[in-house]
């Protein structure tokens, strides 16, 4: 009974973390360029260009406030050019 309990709660965090990563993506789609967005040894790893710190920041604490769980960033930040 256990293994099943185990089974259920892994599909249903996987469910979860699908639908909080799509939200991610929806959000920020237009602030940060080709962001991605892949879970790796129980961590959430951003990837994508952002335009400034701010931006980066604001995607990490998002994640982390609907992934509930530690996030690396590996956004890069590459500010325009006027």
């Amino acid at each position: 009974m256990v293994s099943g309990y185990n089974a259920y709660t892994t599909q249903f965090m996987q469910q979860v973390n699908m639908n909080s990563t799509s939200q991610l993506l929806t959000e920020f789609s237009r602030k940060i360029h080709n962001l991605e967005c892949h879970f790796h040894n129980n961590r959430l790893r951003l990837k994508g260009v952002a335009n400034s710190f701010y931006t980066k920041q604001l995607l990490q604490e998002r994640a982390k406030h609907l992934i509930g769980m530690q996030v690396d960033n590996l956004v890069e930040v590459v500010p325009y050019k006027n």
